[in-house]
């Protein structure tokens, strides 16, 4: 039993490290590359990882195997890239408290009525159409349980389905840290970092709390740090731009009614001004075009299982 908890735990430790490298991995392709906290490149590296698990789901039936190798990359590219983040004397300490949230007697509530068997299907099954009609459960759509797909993996089978939703608050955690202290910024977003942290923490004390809203909230929460970041430092930082509208549009995916902060990429664009957004639009195409295949995809996914293009507005 102590191996197995043993292995168990150093999987997971693993599988934080290939979010990581896959987010240096995305942060490169899209030039991005102006960050050293491993909060941050956690975070980008849920977002690919929840777009590879979209696009696998028309392709790929049984994913164990896949999903060993798309980890594996992310693990990889970390390697031999690893002296681009910086880690912090308290990174292993803070990832040794929190991680023992995996630790749990009792799940979500809405953990076994759709968050397991969607999971499930995802990660055994190519996407099917109109399951809804089956089960109501199977209507609500959630990134999240795409997501979990990929963390279907040899041995452990399910049982790392609660890890992303782990993950995404030891990055916010590791990112709130970095940017309460981090110099040269503006103390009234240190002081909005500072509460919503403490908040947080206190809040959602149990993994067995985490719903699928959950971590939409947390990236929202960090869209609001960056976009009093772009207010206060009244010039572009075209790496917080292309961050925020990436959280943005990820929070969308996870829960419906994330949609409405879609108000918050507007803002940004009209905080720096008519001319500089036409030129951040036209100078990154690739980007734009990735966010536009990400909120299609999003579409397409909620057509196939309800036949509503956004369920249940």
């Amino acid at each position: 039993l102590f191996f197995e908890l043993f292995f168990f735990y150093i999987i997971f430790f693993v599988l934080l490290f290939c979010c990581l490298g896959h987010g240096l991995l995305f942060a490169k392709v899209f030039n991005i590359q102006n960050y050293t906290s491993p909060g941050v490149y956690g975070l980008l590296g849920l977002s690919s990882l929840t777009f590879i698990s979209y696009v696998s789901v028309f392709f790929i039936e049984d994913k164990t195997y896949f999903n060993v190798f798309v980890l594996s990359i992310g693990f990889i590219f970390l390697f031999k890239n690893i002296k681009k983040i910086y880690f912090p004397k308290y990174f292993w300490p803070l990832i040794l408290i929190i991680s023992c949230a995996l630790l749990i007697s009792k799940t979500h509530d809405d953990f076994p009525f759709y968050h397991l068997q969607q999971s499930l299907n995802f990660s055994l099954n190519k996407i099917q159409l109109g399951l809804s009609n089956l089960d109501f459960s199977y209507a609500y759509h959630s990134s999240i349980l795409y997501l979990n797909s990929l963390f279907y993996l040899p041995y452990f089978k399910f049982y790392f389905f609660n890890a992303p939703n782990l993950l995404f608050l030891i990055f916010f955690v590791l990112f709130s840290i970095d940017y309460i202290f981090k110099k040269n910024s503006d103390i009234i977003i240190n002081f909005f970092t500072l509460f919503s942290l403490i908040f947080v923490i206190v809040k959602f004390s149990r993994l067995s709390e985490f719903g699928t809203d959950l971590s939409g909230q947390l990236l929202i929460t960090t869209c609001f740090i960056y976009l009093f970041k772009i207010i206060y430092d009244k010039k572009i930082c075209i790496p917080d731009l292309k961050t925020l509208i990436i959280f943005v549009t990820l929070s969308i995916t996870i829960k419906t009614y994330f949609i409405f902060y879609s108000l918050l990429i507007i803002f940004s664009l009209y905080s720096i001004g008519y001319k500089n957004a036409i030129n951040f639009i036209k100078s990154n195409i690739l980007f734009n075009f990735f966010i536009i295949i990400f909120i299609t995809i999003f579409f397409i996914l909620n057509i196939f299982s309800t036949g509503c293009l956004i369920f249940p507005l």
